[in-house]
């Protein structure tokens, strides 16, 4: 039997992170910034209603 490895994760980019990576020399971070990566409750709410997962119960996994 094969099995499926999924890789889940997010990018979280606060202002004060791209800031320190700015002060850093970093000359790119305005690709990052606006999109929705940051840690504030509406654009957490954004990505967990985006992001409706559902598993049905004979999938799960055999170590759960």
């Amino acid at each position: 039997m094969t099995h499926l490895r999924i890789d889940v994760h997010a990018h979280l980019w606060t202002p004060a992170y791209l800031d320190r990576l700015e002060r850093l020399g970093k000359t790119d971070t305005d690709t990052q910034r606006g999109i929705g990566a940051d840690a504030t409750e509406a654009d957490l709410d954004r990505r967990f209603e985006a992001s409706t997962f559902r598993c049905s119960p004979w999938h799960r996994s055999p170590h759960t």
